[in-house]
């Protein structure tokens, strides 16, 4: 027998054995094939409507309430954008340089405007100008002056209702009481300059932090597509192969090895859903104090970006970045500042041990007297407390002072401001009511002069609290500066508009 012969065997005996598929292995093939990926297409299904349910509801959450806000403002200063070209065109003398800031965002003496800044449609100024903070600025400052009236150092919502219209008395109305957030009845330069400054802040802080949220929501949807895949896959191995089966021991055994290498991550990336999606502490922009649970110091930080894994802060007290796992940060304590609405502020002072109740009297009516002066109402609320806190070795009291702001501590600026101006009142009151010094029983009581007196005075009318300083939370390059917005105010704190220009109509809304 030759090697053609055992060769030809060999194959007669293979395809003997060779057993062709029946059309019902094929069936059953198909039907386990399309089995898994009916399987795989439900859960995808369902993870996809619970992605789309979380990014709704946290968006809804987290960013409906400034958007509707800022929707309203927007409308406002371009309702009164509008009002504004229409006593006093673009590039007219009386504001030409600020018309120049708003349509380039550079400045008036560079002569370059942006390409995005070159249409003459209200919308589209209004919008770009709320990007930069010079627009921003210069863009108030022509709205409040071409509509105050000629003498008047604030803006009323009869002033608005006299360039729109009386037909028009509501839309005026409106506007006015959007910008007018202190709920004061008039708006000075410094209050807008600040509504539209802000304004625009919080325009950019929601785009980031939708940012930040959405590509947080991408990362959470591609984990949750590749477990789904991975559990799906290995399912259908092991069903077709079946010696993989008898491996459970060992697969069970790498696995458990698997996540105790891995715990670590998995525990971060779970609390950190967690922390972000539904404890939901904090948003980009937010001003908070984090607190350890058992600590009283806490460390003033502004919200920068936001990750699934962590967060990164902006201190306030020395500027620097502070990155923090969210692990660490759902075993902390946050106070939300920015979500707190007006804030309190206590001060102490230590007086002598002779002062009586009526001084402590006649020192809170100074106080509230300061408060409630027409210079001040715009950043204090009215209601003041002033208490003995302790008394020290029977030879002196502290005084605890509390007095509320207008808004809250969200802009650490203004609120240093504001503080540093009412500690100075109150040393001023002090000194007004004699009050004696701490210690001894002879000791002399805290006077001045009357050139030191007139001298704080001028220094408390010339001041004015409008610190603008870098968003450092969106990297703009072109900002204003408090001075340069302070030089504004100073050169010019009274408006422009002449009532004999209004018509009964409204100046360029009328019929």
């Amino acid at each position: 027998m030759d090697w053609d012969d055992i060769l030809k065997n060999l194959a007669i005996n293979a395809n003997k054995k060779l057993k062709k598929p029946s059309e019902a292995d094929w069936n059953k093939i198909v039907n386990d094939v399309l089995t898994m990926a009916v399987v795989w297409v439900v859960l995808f299904f369902l993870e996809q409507i619970a992605m789309l349910f979380i990014s709704i509801h946290y968006h809804y959450r987290a960013d409906g309430v400034r958007i509707d806000e800022s929707k309203r403002r927007r409308n406002a200063l371009l309702t009164l954008y509008e009002a504004s070209i229409s006593l006093y065109a673009p590039f007219q003398e009386e504001f030409h340089s600020e018309d120049a800031i708003i349509r380039s965002g550079k400045g008036a003496g560079k002569g370059k405007f942006s390409s995005k800044f070159s249409s003459s449609n209200p919308k589209v100024i209004v919008d770009h100008a709320l990007e930069d903070q010079r627009s921003s600025a210069a863009m108030a400052k022509r709205i409040w002056m071409s509509l105050v009236p000629e003498g008047r150092d604030v803006l009323t919502a009869q002033d608005v209702i006299e360039v729109l219209g009386t037909h028009r008395r509501a839309e005026a109305e409106a506007a006015f009481d959007n910008l007018d957030k202190n709920e004061n009845g008039d708006i000075n330069l410094n209050e807008m300059v600040l509504i539209v400054l802000e304004t625009g802040r919080t325009r950019r802080v929601v785009y980031q932090g939708m940012t930040d949220i959405n590509r947080a929501i991408n990362v959470l949807d591609w984990m949750f597509r590749c477990l789904i895949t991975m559990a799906v896959v290995v399912f259908g191995i092991v069903r077709y192969i079946p010696s993989l089966a008898k491996m459970k021991d060992a697969a069970g055994f790498a696995a458990f090895g698997l996540t105790w290498g891995l715990g670590r991550s998995l525990y971060e990336f779970i609390n950190g859903v967690i922390f972000i999606f539904f404890k939901h502490a904090y948003d980009v922009g937010d001003r908070v104090e984090v607190y350890n649970m058992a600590a009283t110091l806490s460390v003033p930080v502004t919200v920068k970006h936001v990750s699934l894994l962590y967060t990164v802060f902006r201190r306030v007290d020395n500027g620097k970045d502070l990155q923090i796992g969210n692990d660490r940060l759902a075993l902390k304590r946050i106070e939300n500042v920015s979500r707190s609405g007006v804030n309190r502020e206590e001060v102490s002072v230590v007086v002598d041990f002779n002062t009586t109740f009526t001084d402590i009297q006649n020192l809170k009516l100074e106080i509230q007297r300061f408060l409630t002066s027409r210079e001040n109402k715009r950043d204090y609320q009215p209601d003041c407390d002033v208490r003995v806190g302790s008394i020290f070795e029977m030879n002196k009291l502290e005084l605890r002072v509390k007095f509320t702001h207008k808004s809250n501590w969200s802009n650490e600026e203004l609120r240093a401001a504001r503080s540093s101006k009412f500690m100075c009142a109150l040393v001023a009151a002090i000194r007004r009511l004699s009050t004696p010094k701490p210690g001894s029983i002879q000791s002399a009581p805290m006077s001045r002069d009357e050139f030191e007196e007139r001298s704080e005075q001028a220094a408390f009318r010339d001041l004015t609290l409008i610190p603008v300083t870098s968003d450092e939370l969106t990297q703009d390059s072109n900002i204003a500066t408090g001075a340069e917005i302070g030089s504004w105010i100073g050169q010019a704190s009274t408006g422009l508009r002449r009532r004999t220009d209004q018509t009964n109509g409204g100046v360029y809304f009328g019929t």
